[in-house]
């Protein structure tokens, strides 16, 4: 699940009895491509998150934005 949230990969793993290892790559290229937006809802998946950030990825949020010609995701409305 891990694997799916965070830009890593899973290479080696040992459970012992008392303790486990785990050999992890950090794909940071992958990381460096994802939006901010992408980064808030791969970290609510594993936490409620602050409210703030709740509100930005609410639905009522998306409603108001306007759609990027380039990705076709909302953008948040100019400051008055």
């Amino acid at each position: 699940m891990l694997v799916h949230i965070f830009a890593i990969d899973v290479a080696a793993y040992a459970v012992m009895s008392n303790h486990y290892h785990v050999v992890v790559h950090i794909d940071s290229a992958r990381a460096q491509q994802w939006s901010t937006e992408e980064v808030l809802q791969g970290w609510t998946q594993l936490f409620t998150g602050p409210l703030l950030v709740q509100r930005y990825l609410s639905q009522a949020r998306a409603a108001m934005g306007r759609k990027s010609p380039r990705t076709g995701r909302n953008l948040p409305r100019a400051a008055v």
